[in-house]
């Protein structure tokens, strides 16, 4: 039983390569390639027809067609958010740079009329310098191709961890004084990258231990290096980490069933993992021998010919 496309047939003299669908015995819908030839044969008014079943082929394009349309809603759901997420980096520049007025003002205050000279001049320099590191950093999120340029490649400059790591626990040790460092920082660990972004990475891990973990407890930051790379380490002892969320807790915007009690977006882990990807490492997470959670991350180490 001819289902579609049978007119040309029945109309036609000669049809080639027509297809039509058609309906078998036991009711399935087959497509098949038609060719048709109408003569006389005697007085006979006779069709030579000839099908080719190309049923397998006509399912194979309909899933190309689905899987092309599911590409395209996952790109613009992609540009969507792209979008998106450029429009609320715009929107919340303002509210940081509002507070970052505030401070800087402040300081200046504080530079004119505080009686104690080297107390004040100590005070002014911290203010002056996290609002500094803080405009260049919202500065440089903001900025169109931050992602293409920042991210994509790490660049060619040799950053030493060490100081690095220094002068981030050494700010965190100030701004939170009740909270403990303990610090295990070697030599030299040079790896090629973006200070900036390295710097963010490391300040994400620290925060997050301070984040779910005791007031009360240390946090263990650890930096050494070997033959081929460089590790951090960084060891609470907070909540841990199930074994089921040691990859997920690296995911965008996912908070671990232990975490939801603590104010957060989900983006902290989850911008650790890209820098390190992005400088051709790892991060891991696991539970920490006798409570809380460990977090490594892994650097190749500089080639030693560079400068």
């Amino acid at each position: 039983e001819y289902v579609g496309g049978v007119e040309r047939v029945l109309t036609a003299e000669t049809v080639t390569s027509a297809e039509v669908q058609i309906r078998r015995v036991d009711g399935t819908l087959r497509w098949v390639l038609l060719s048709v030839v109408r003569f006389r044969y005697g007085r006979e008014d006779s069709m030579l027809a000839c099908m080719l079943d190309i049923s397998a082929r006509k399912d194979m394009e309909q899933a190309l067609r689905d899987a092309r349309e599911r590409s395209e809603a996952a790109l613009n759901a992609q540009l969507l958010a792209t979008r998106e997420q450029r429009h609320f980096l715009s929107m919340i520049s303002h509210e940081f740079r509002t507070p970052l007025g505030v401070i800087a003002a402040t300081g200046s205050l504080l530079e004119q009329f505080s009686g104690d000279e080297a107390w004040r001049a100590a005070k002014v320099e911290r203010i002056q310098g996290a609002v500094q590191r803080m405009a260049h950093l919202i500065d440089t999120l903001l900025t169109d191709d931050w992602f293409d340029t920042a991210v994509t490649g790490p660049g060619d400059t040799v950053v030493d961890l060490a100081p690095l790591l220094i002068a981030v626990c050494d700010e965190r040790g100030k701004v939170n004084p009740q909270r403990a460092i303990i610090l295990s920082c070697g030599a030299a660990a040079g790896v090629v990258g973006n200070a900036t972004l390295l710097r963010v990475a490391m300040d994400n891990l620290i925060d997050n231990a301070f984040k779910y973990s005791s007031s009360e407890l240390p946090i263990e930051v650890g930096l050494e290096t070997s033959v081929r790379e460089v590790t951090l380490t960084v060891a609470d002892r907070g909540p841990g980490i199930a074994p089921e969320d040691g990859e997920r807790v690296f995911e965008k915007f996912y908070r671990a069933p232990t975490a939801t009690h603590q104010p957060g977006t989900g983006l902290g882990l989850y911008l650790v993992r890209r820098i390190a990807t992005t400088h051709g490492g790892l991060v891991s997470a696991a539970p920490r021998p006798g409570g809380g959670a460990v977090f490594v991350l892994r650097l190749p180490l500089a080639d030693a010919d560079e400068p």
